[in-house]
């Protein structure tokens, strides 16, 4: 058999690696604890990837992402399908099938999927689809609403959701354009503005606002991305409290291993996780973001 390897380009360059061997975190995760948002990644050796994609990762597997998780004391995964194999969602629900976690998934899948192949991955666990609306080469793409407005509608009898990756701070009409969306919806890394990002810039206090209204859910993920300092990111911190402060019900914590496309310096996991501490102190929220939110979404 011959191996397909796939090869980084200018285009889609390798990433840093993880952190091989993270700390203890100093703060306490209650059991039944969730990271909502990781990527397994590999082997490249065996499974190639999206000749389109952005970015090419290291080998980033289900043993290591475990050993991870046990250090920090996490319980329960929801894995993300990567853009890296596009709608091809084998290599996630493989490491759904052989975790020994509980796990849900949330898949690419393309606008015109049919009924057998829905309910096939609602049976692999399944309960979210995911659209990446950040194109590098078209920042100010037009939302593609309507099409995905039209899907929506169907995952809606499973109770799925949409998740989306966009930066909400080019969208200062980020309210309207989903308070009257068919499913609840997802969006990841604090809204993915960037780092100059006012408080008050319409698009993120939009996504407060439909956060509160019960409409939306906020990942606290990848600080990183949005932070224009390293760890432990404390520009991010006005934000997280904002979010936390206005609508702790409907947040949820991950850790966006194995953190593809750094720019910064690899944190080490355990003092990645210790971020959760600067925006949530009480033990009650904390139980409720780690615990109780991903539970009621994902169907655990």
């Amino acid at each position: 058999m011959t191996q397909n390897i796939s090869q980084a380009t200018e285009e889609a360059p390798y990433c840093q690696p993880y952190h091989p061997e993270p700390s203890k975190p100093a703060s306490h995760f209650p059991a039944g604890s969730c990271d909502t948002h990781a990527h397994i990644c590999g082997p490249e050796a065996s499974v190639p990837y999206d000749p389109a994609r952005i970015y090419t990762p290291p080998d980033a597997l289900l043993p290591a992402y475990e050993k991870m998780l046990s250090v920090i004391g996490v319980e329960r995964i929801v894995l993300v399908q990567p853009s890296i194999y596009g709608t091809d969602n084998n290599v996630m629900l493989k490491a759904m099938n052989e975790t020994s976690l509980q796990v849900r998934g949330v898949a690419v899948i393309p606008l015109d999927i049919g009924e057998k192949e829905l309910e096939a991955l609602h049976q692999a666990g399944i309960r979210g689809v995911r659209f990446n609306l950040v194109d590098v080469k078209k920042p100010s793409a037009a939302l593609p609403l309507d099409e995905i407005t039209l899907l929506a509608e169907k995952l809606n009898t499973r109770k799925w959701h949409v998740e989306f990756l966009i930066h909400v701070d080019d969208h200062p009409d980020f309210y309207w354009l989903f308070k009257d969306f068919p499913t609840e919806i997802v969006v990841g890394h604090f809204g993915y503005f960037r780092p100059d990002c006012p408080l008050d810039n319409p698009g993120f206090q939009g996504l407060v606002e439909l956060a509160v209204s019960g409409k939306c859910w906020v990942k606290l993920t990848g600080p990183y991305r949005i932070s224009a300092e390293e760890l432990p990111y404390a520009d991010v911190d006005p934000f997280a409290q904002a979010l936390v402060d206005m609508a702790p019900h409907r947040l949820l914590w991950g850790t966006d291993w194995p953190h593809v496309m750094m720019k910064k310096t690899m944190p080490d996991d355990g003092h990645l996780a210790d971020t959760l501490s600067r925006y949530v102190s009480d033990e009650k929220l904390r139980q409720k973001i780690l615990v109780d939110n991903p539970a009621r979404l994902y169907q655990f």
